[in-house]
């Protein structure tokens, strides 16, 4: 497929997404990435909770290098690399200099994933809910965009299609639990409801119109004698005949 931009340039529409991948900010509204930011320091452990480990120091307000539970070294809110260097032991960064290289590095997994996202699916972050796009980043952000497309191969196609039941058979990462359980409450659980609500209300619909209908046709059923004893006098004129019949059929 192709469109005319407004330059009047002509680009296959592929092109122009990919293009726009460079634009993380595009798919993350400033309140989106708040929320998302303040889940992902919940689970990589707030200054609060790092400092009771001795990874934060409160008077100098600094984080600290440790390593995490596979010994890689690791600083501030689950990142291992500054500025594409890789973190080692001796290493620290300020609390405001955390907060940014973790927005940072949200930006970097939202470009990342809508790239991985377009080239498996030709559908990006844009085609996602607000919470099935958090829900996929806070994801990236852990395992890589390129492991979560891969390895969870049932999610991708499930968060285009709005597909909460899959999703919430889908989504745990071994290991996690607590932030699994945190990302169902979060992102996952008022979908559910949500779906269950409607379905609920389209089988009280349905049940509600088997009822009518039941109805109708037991009124029909007990006129059936009426209808045949005036047939057979001729008190329903016979030009009235068929339209009372066809009546009669249609409430069925």
């Amino acid at each position: 497929y192709i469109l005319i931009t407004g330059t009047g340039k002509i680009m296959d529409i592929k092109e122009l997404v990919m293009q726009s991948a460079s634009y993380p900010q595009r798919f993350l509204a400033d309140e989106e990435l708040d929320k998302l930011t303040d889940f992902i320091k919940e689970q990589e452990g707030t200054a609060d909770y790092q400092q009771t480990r001795g990874y934060y120091n409160s008077e100098s307000q600094t984080f600290k290098a440790y390593q995490d539970t596979k010994d890689i070294w690791t600083i501030g809110y689950g990142n291992t690399t500054i500025s594409g260097i890789k973190v080692k032991s001796g290493d620290t960064i300020s609390k405001n200099e955390a907060e940014d290289l973790l927005r940072q590095t949200i930006k970097e997994k939202t470009q990342e994933l809508n790239v991985e996202l377009i080239n498996k699916y030709n559908l990006g972050l844009h085609d996602l809910s607000s919470d099935a796009r958090l829900l996929a980043i806070d994801m990236a952000y852990q395992l890589g965009a390129h492991g979560f497309v891969t390895k969870f191969k049932k999610m991708g196609p499930a968060l285009l299609a709005d597909d909460w039941e899959t999703i919430n058979n889908e989504y745990t990462v071994k290991g996690t639990e607590k932030r699994n359980n945190d990302r169902k409450s979060m992102f996952i659980q008022k979908n559910l409801d949500r779906i269950n609500y409607f379905n609920n209300k389209s089988k009280q619909f349905e049940e509600q119109i088997k009822k009518e209908s039941l109805e109708k046709q037991k009124i029909v059923y007990n006129t059936i004698p009426d209808l045949v004893n005036a047939i057979q006098t001729q008190e329903i004129p016979k030009e009235k005949i068929k339209g009372f019949v066809t009546d009669a059929a249609s409430s069925k």
